[in-house]
């Protein structure tokens, strides 16, 4: 045969097997268990400038950025169950005092060491405790955590060549949500007689630290974010019997608005049902965030996701309060720029544990 047409033939049988496409996806399962880890971080610097009926006022706190971690550690069952066991919920956080010096405090979530069911009461989702009949675990500790931590919106729609590239999907910014998930403490129940009020100014009600992934829920959950980016099929290997995609995404994260509408804005409730006051004028952010995902093709299922994130964002807000009969308008500017990180370990442990029986995971309707 004729060398030149020989390595025409090869060259053809290259450029097909280059061009070859592979669907990279996850799938249910109907039995094993997921083991999640969790952690993540951030660095944060706010900068505010308030005026009470035009008259500047000091912003609380000594400036400089707060800085937070948190673990998750927690098995999630088959397709089909509705439970969730914490096997790890700890955070710390730490902010300058007003002295300059930096204080770090330690949160324990009040999810850790329960296994709970996410059902349904009507049209509301409902944590319980111990099972799907168990005791309800309060709102506000339970805020921002997922009912099913899904994990396709990191991935492409379709199917992708090697060194190809996709359009990352809509629904981008909220699976980050539900990987930044808070830890949140257990409050404090109510102390008897006088000493209730007490236990509130000593700082057991809003004073108590948080993540910053408690703001990033409220971010990520406001739908004029837009999503714009792409990502990379960079590789697809085998090795002792496993397949593993490795995909690069590179993504920004932006929206304009109102405060309240990019999740920025502060609203309050008066007591006796005095209407809300929220806060009117106008927001901007952007969040770039880019990272590698490893996906197990052999057990469709995502083997580790690594994200870090810059966030910009500047608000300019105005809200009239009312106390006693007395009027005030408060104006504030804030910006806020710092980074996070989000890295994530699923692990497959085996068949779902016996102990948890099929009638303990009926939802409630």
């Amino acid at each position: 045969m004729n060398p030149n047409i020989t390595c025409l033939i090869v060259g053809l049988f290259a450029t097909s097997a280059a061009a070859q496409k592979v669907r990279v996806k996850i799938a249910p399962s109907a039995s094993d268990v997921l083991k999640y880890t969790v952690n993540s971080k951030s660095e944060m610097k706010t900068d505010t400038k308030r005026t009470i009926d035009g008259e500047e006022r000091p912003a609380r706190g000594a400036g400089g950025a707060t800085k937070s971690e948190q673990t998750l550690v927690f098995q999630e069952g088959p397709d089909g169950s509705n439970w969730r066991k914490y096997i790890t919920a700890a955070a710390s956080v730490t902010k300058p005092t007003r002295e300059g010096e930096d204080q770090t405090s330690k949160i324990v979530g009040a999810v850790a060491g329960k296994t709970i069911f996410i059902v349904k009461d009507g049209k509301k989702t409902v944590f319980k405790a111990g099972s799907a009949t168990g005791e309800a675990l309060p709102r506000a500790t339970v805020q921002g955590i997922p009912a099913k931590l899904t994990l396709a919106g990191l991935l492409p729609a379709k199917a992708v060549e090697v060194q190809g590239k996709y359009e990352l999907k809509k629904s981008f910014a909220q699976t980050l949500r539900k990987l930044l998930q808070p830890v949140r403490a257990a409050r404090p129940a109510n102390a008897q007689g006088g000493n209730r009020g007490q236990g509130r100014r000593r700082g057991q009600g809003r004073g108590n630290p948080s993540t910053w992934n408690v703001a990033a829920v409220r971010l990520l959950g406001s739908k004029k974010l837009t999503t714009k980016g792409t990502g990379q099929l960079v590789s697809v290997t085998e090795k002792d019997g496993t397949t593993l995609a490795v995909l690069e995404i590179d993504a920004v994260l932006s929206g304009a608005g109102t405060p309240t509408e990019l999740g920025m804005g502060r609203q309050t409730r008066r007591r006796g049902g005095g209407g809300n006051n929220e806060d009117t004028g106008k927001a901007s952010i952007s969040i770039k965030v880019t990272g590698q995902i490893v996906v197990n093709q052999t057990q469709q299922r995502i083997q580790s996701v690594s994200l870090k994130g810059k966030l910009q964002s500047n608000s300019e807000s105005s809200r009239t309060t009312e106390r006693n009969g007395d009027k005030r308008k408060i104006d504030t500017v804030q910006s806020t720029q710092g980074t996070f990180a989000v890295d994530v370990a699923v692990d497959n442990i085996g068949p779902a544990p016996k102990e948890i029986k099929k009638e303990a995971t009926a939802t409630i309707k």
